[in-house]
């Protein structure tokens, strides 16, 4: 059994974690260039964090810091929880000048619930003489710890740094900051992001342990061997450190902000393992066969009457963001998002727009000259925008500028009440159409309770057992489907063909 001293040998300290979190313009970035003596804030678009970024810097008298800039825009608030949860302490900053708004207020609500120390900042000291305003307005001043600065001329930025110490010390995290160092690597992913030329880039921060080339690094239901590490000045490594801002690459997808990863020994463990995972997490439910639900409950809205919207971004936390701005923004019709996904628009997201319908919208991420060529031969609207601004003007505006000539019209609507299956992935559907006129199309969408489930191409018709061109309203026939983007069609499922 390994005794004390061989322990103690074996743990190192890492640097600790400060996520700095605030509204829109209240500093945050600033703060952090002031600190690293850095200008971290002339490499983002539109001069707005839309990330969560790490940034390492040694700082008396705490020593080495991890500091994790975090988005203010609302849109961001699930990725700032990410950036919050990474942390040991959060500095919640509040520009004098604005006061303490409703979303600071949510900011103060959110740290408080996830429990992290908190040190609140007023910044912009430079700007306004009554600085005492914040304390005033506070709900909770029990708790107010206020220190203030100027992020920008670095006045009481060394108090700050002096307020983390004795934070760090009063709540004891100084002697959680030591852990094993000759384990196997585990820690958090920060980002992901698919490149043009190298593949996937993850940035991560290593909470245990040692990473090092050629480790086999399992996340969830995705792993990968690091071929490549970059450190944040994009100097190539040839191991990560224990809390050192990284970026890795070789695994095969993009991973969430805020998930685990750990190393294990052999490809072929972290196969069997991602495997278990990818089926629990994605095991389907049983659907419900009987009763077949009426048409009332099963239609799926026209594409006459939604807008449809495929989502492409540089990372997941954009893609929320995303998300939430439509899902927000007013506009003249109602909208779904029928599919994201992290990365550059492919031709095949062409394709699935032409059957949905849909509009293409990028954040963070500009579509190639081919591929905006491809779109306008095939009339798919590409909507590219640099930041979280430009994509809510355009969300509130686009319900009047889209052309609708561009977009699929629905031809009919059948209620599926008999499945066959025939070989692959053809099948034979006994159907009543409930409205429209049903013909073959390639163009065809499943809905199962309201929901889009997936796309199928009407290959044959018949009424009875002849072969015919069209079926109308209220007739039965049977349908040789082709399923091409669902796995299976159940009794109660609604086909809906398009011109």
């Amino acid at each position: 059994m390994e005794n004390i001293n061989e322990y103690l040998t074996r743990l190192g300290k890492r640097a600790l974690v400060v996520a700095i979190v605030g509204h829109v313009n209240h500093g945050k970035t600033t703060l952090i260039d002031c600190i690293r003596n850095d200008e971290a804030s002339s490499y983002e678009v539109g001069g707005i964090t839309q990330d969560i970024q790490p940034y390492s810097s040694i700082t008396a008298p705490v020593g080495k810091l991890v500091f994790i800039d975090t988005p203010g825009h609302e849109t961001f608030e699930l990725t700032r929880s990410y950036g919050i949860n990474l942390a040991d302490i959060v500095v919640i900053l509040i520009a004098v000048e604005d006061g303490v708004t409703e979303e600071c207020k949510k900011i103060l609500a959110n740290v408080k619930a996830i429990g992290k120390p908190s040190i609140i900042g007023v910044n912009k000291i430079d700007k306004c003489s009554n600085v005492k305003t914040i304390y005033s307005t506070l709900d909770n001043k029990d708790e107010a710890k206020l220190v203030y600065l100027s992020a920008k001329n670095g006045s009481g930025v060394s108090n700050l740094m002096s307020s983390i110490h004795a934070k760090s010390r009063r709540t004891k995290l100084s002697h959680n900051l030591k852990v094993l160092v000759n384990i196997p690597a585990r820690g958090t992913v920060i980002n992901s992001v698919v490149t043009s030329t190298m593949g996937i880039c993850t940035s991560i921060l290593v909470q245990a342990g040692i990473l090092r080339i050629g480790d086999i690094v399992l996340l969830n239901s995705d792993y990968g061997r690091v071929r490549l590490a970059y450190d944040e000045h994009n100097n190539r490594i040839e191991r990560v450190s224990l809390a050192t801002p990284s970026s890795i690459y070789g695994l095969t997808a993009p991973s969430k902000p805020g998930v685990k990863f750990i190393v294990v020994p052999t490809e072929q463990t972290a196969k069997e393992l991602a495997t278990q995972r990818n089926y629990i997490l994605n095991s389907p439910e049983e659907p419900e066969r009987k009763p077949i639900p009426s048409p009332s409950v099963t239609a799926s809205p026209s594409v006459n009457d939604i807008f449809r919207y495929i989502v492409k971004a540089r990372t997941y936390g954009m893609i929320e963001a995303v998300i939430h701005t439509i899902n927000n923004v007013p506009n003249n019709m109602p909208a779904r998002v029928v599919h994201k996904s992290v990365g550059l628009v492919f031709e095949s997201d062409l394709g699935m727009a032409t059957i949905y319908g849909a509009v293409i919208i990028t954040l963070g991420i500009k579509p190639n000259p081919r591929i905006l060529k491809l779109s306008k031969e095939r009339n798919v609207i590409i909507n590219y925008y640099r930041t979280i601004y430009e994509l809510s003007d355009g969300i509130r505006s686009f319900g009047t500028q889209s052309n609708p000539e561009c977009r699929n019209k629905s031809q009919s609507k059948a209620i599926v009440k008999r499945v066959f299956n025939v070989s692959g992935n053809e099948v034979i559907l006994g159907c009543i159409v409930e409205a429209g006129v049903m013909k073959r199309s390639k163009r065809s969408i499943v809905s199962r309770n309201g929901k889009e489930i997936g796309i199928c191409e009407v290959r044959t018709l018949k009424l009875f057992k002849t072969p015919v061109d069209e079926v109308k309203r209220g007739s039965e026939c049977g349908a040789l489907v082709v399923l091409t983007k669902t796995q299976e069609i159940f009794i109660g499922d609604m086909v809906e063909t398009f011109f």
